[in-house]
């Protein structure tokens, strides 16, 4: 089910109004040692690195576990997010779990929850409520407005879109070669919102197509592809004159970082802040100040 539709759910159900549920929470005077943040309980570390990043940008504190059990442990701590969004598919305790025990809990029960799930069928085959689940890939600008109507955004916060972009509003164009849809997408819309053109395929073949139709001024490239490899490309980029001087950046497990071509090399689970420096060095971009 689309994040639109789930939030015209919630607001005829009468979840939320104009105010945020953190906002609620205060008037009620329920104690709570972080109030209003979102909770995102996500086992893939890459996915939930970019989806952190996102959502601190746009001026939310968010909080990142692994598994229901640990987002258990949160909440049990006295932590009370303002929205938890949590993945279906996990170890140790899976988002419908999650789900059954917060329902049971008279201190937790009725805290938002929406279900991530590639699958949404297996999600609602296991007692999911089908207005709480989600299609993966997530959209995480569709997400921003769930977001916005139950957390409680930092004091004084400015979205990184707006008070961060490149000095002089120049948009670099970076052509993002990576298998995975998911983190394909969440890593071209964190770039994107930082004021980057970004264009994404899915294997070296559609990356050497697009290279040879149009400059660009960075590959950020995955290793393990389907069909041409990151190497492979990489090797062909190295003996076409008109693209032999395009710097590439190399993301990819340890124990391929070795084998990497030239140029910097960053390790998944990826560090989300220091791969967003290393590509604003390689593309020279100074960032305005917040104000």
């Amino acid at each position: 089910m689309s994040l639109d539709v789930i939030l015209e759910i919630m607001l005829d159900a009468g979840a939320v109004d104009g105010s945020t549920r953190a906002d609620d929470d205060e008037a009620k005077g329920r104690g709570s040692l972080r109030a209003g943040h979102l909770l995102l309980v996500e086992d893939d570390p890459d996915i939930a690195a970019t989806s952190c990043e996102f959502v601190r940008d746009e001026g939310y504190d968010v909080t990142a576990v692994a598994d229901g059990a640990a987002a258990l442990e949160h909440l049990r701590a006295g932590h009370r997010p303002g929205l938890i969004v949590t993945d279906f598919m996990m170890p140790r305790l899976s988002g419908a779990d999650l789900l059954r025990e917060l329902r049971m809990d008279r201190e937790l029960c009725d805290l938002p929850v929406l279900v991530l799930s590639a699958v949404p069928q297996l999600a609602a085959a296991d007692g999911v409520p089908a207005e709480l689940i989600v299609t993966k890939p997530l959209d995480l600008m569709q997400l921003m407005v769930i977001v916005a109507r139950f957390c409680k955004p930092r004091k004084g916060a400015e979205p990184r879109g707006g008070g961060a972009r490149p000095q002089g509003g120049r948009a670099h164009d970076i052509l993002l070669v990576e298998d995975d849809d998911i983190i394909r997408e969440q890593l071209a819309l964190l770039l994107r919102s930082r004021g980057h053109k970004v264009a994404t395929v899915r294997n070296g073949q559609e990356a050497l197509a697009r290279l040879t139709r149009t400059r660009v001024g960075l590959v950020l490239l995955d290793l393990m592809l389907p069909g041409m490899s990151g190497w492979e490309l990489a090797s062909a980029m190295k003996k076409d004159p008109n693209l032999a001087s395009v710097p590439i950046m190399t993301i990819t497990a340890v124990g391929n970082a070795h084998r990497a071509p030239p140029g910097p090399v960053f390790l998944k689970p990826l560090n989300v802040e220091s791969l967003l420096r290393g590509i604003d060095r390689c593309l020279g971009v100074t960032r305005s100040a917040p104000s």
